[in-house]
């Protein structure tokens, strides 16, 4: 049987079960739409919004999908540049559940399957990580956040509107949640563990935040992780795969899938990812391979005004470690001074990659010729690098001359 999918339909707030770290429920892992609710229950069962946003999806896009969609998606799709929902879009429209789903939801107004189909995403049970990533929101990131509160107040508002204040308090509320949280997701395994079709982890660095541990071993305890997908993203530092035993997981799922956070090559994705080592990233590329041959490995670039500069140096790397780059294409939005699109010499780069025989080079260009140029947020960045170099004791200067009239 065949059913029309409507070509603005995303399947995100249908089989995507995801939290903020601010404890709120959100209906896809791209939006900043958010809102509180009690339990699982109530938020995927019983919420207003909820039902309306999946039926919009069904019908005709309306407020509800404006909210989530917009800033996440559609704007992207406006300027030419592949989406989250685009790619979460085909995998559906080609997945055989997709017809008992649909059917479920017209008959039910609820989210149901006899087929395990939903991905938890669990937030808010840790950020450590090893990394001072500088496009990272701080909060997110054990090492930043220890580094933005030594920073000056006027660099804090390129993440956070209060500076500070506001970090300080994103951070109180991430380290206050974990309990909580740990047990709201042990509670989903409990509940809809025959139904979960996938676990997909983001940091921090997943393979160092113990919040997670009970949730996996509650998964793998139950022999419902032999049935379901492990995805992860990770910086691929000795200390996040070599050094420890996140690894042990990996032959109790019926699928692994790691995403490699690679932004740059060499030296400057050094000073981007800071204090990584990029020969680690080889080293564990290798180690990966050899031991867990099944473990499909690939590449996620974050897109930045740092970086854009630089695609063909990534796409020779990724080739050379026989490494496909993940899609959607992951551009830096949030905080706008690192946008990938606002390069002071956007137009040489838009005229050098129009040659360019990379087959994703398209969404680089779009995003370039349909992003407004706006120099006051160089003069931002140029700050936000110079006191990165200071505390770190870097040269971005070294790197990139451009930055040099933005730097004092």
């Amino acid at each position: 049987m065949k059913i029309d999918i409507p070509t603005h339909f995303c399947p995100q707030p249908f089989n995507y079960l995801h939290t903020s770290v601010s404890g709120r429920w959100k209906p896809c892992c791209r939006t900043d739409w958010s809102k509180k609710a009690e339990s699982f229950e109530e938020w995927w069962f019983e919420d207003e919004d909820l039902t309306q946003l999946r039926s919009e999806m069904l019908t005709a896009p309306g407020d509800m999908c404006k909210k989530v969609c917009q800033v996440a998606c559609t704007n992207l799709e406006n300027k030419g540049v592949r989406s989250y929902r685009n790619d979460a879009y085909d995998d559906f429209v080609s997945d055989s559940k997709a017809i008992e789903l649909i059917k479920n939801f017209k008959k039910t107004g609820m989210s149901v399957s006899s087929k395990r189909f939903i991905t938890l995403k669990p937030k808010g049970l840790g950020n450590f990580c090893n990394l001072k990533c500088f496009m990272c929101p701080p909060h997110l990131s054990s090492s930043r956040s220890t580094e933005m509160i030594k920073m000056s107040n006027d660099t804090a508002k390129i993440f956070y509107k209060n500076g500070i204040d506001d970090l300080k308090s994103s951070i109180k509320i991430n380290n206050k949640q974990i309990k909580k949280y740990q047990e709201l997701y042990l509670e989903i395994i409990e509940l809809m563990g025959n139904q979960l079709r996938g676990i997909n982890l983001s940091g921090g660095e997943p393979t160092m935040i113990t919040g997670f541990t009970p949730i996996l071993d509650k998964l793998v305890e139950s022999g419902h992780s032999k049935e379901m997908n492990l995805f992860f993203n990770s910086n691929m530092t000795k200390m996040s795969l070599l050094e420890n035993n996140f690894a042990d997981y990996f032959k109790e799922f019926k699928n692994v899938d790691i995403q490699a956070s690679i932004d740059n090559v060499g030296k400057y994705d050094e000073w981007q990812r800071y204090p990584t080592k990029f020969n680690e990233i080889e080293e564990c590329i290798n180690f990966i391979r050899a031991k867990y041959p099944k473990v499909y490995l690939s590449a996620n670039t974050t897109w930045s005004v740092l970086n854009i500069e630089f695609v063909e140096e990534i796409n020779n790397f990724l080739k050379t470690n026989n490494l496909n780059l993940a899609t959607p294409f992951n551009f830096v939005f949030q905080p706008i001074a690192l946008s990938a699109g606002n390069h002071p010499n956007k137009k040489a780069l838009i005229e050098n990659y129009s040659n360019s025989n990379i087959f994703w080079i398209k969404n680089i260009i779009n995003e370039l010729k349909n992003t407004k140029f706006n120099e006051m947020h160089l003069y931002s960045l140029g700050a936000y690098a110079k006191e990165l170099d200071e505390i770190r004791g870097t040269n971005a200067l070294e790197l990139w001359p451009w930055l040099n009239k933005y730097y004092d």
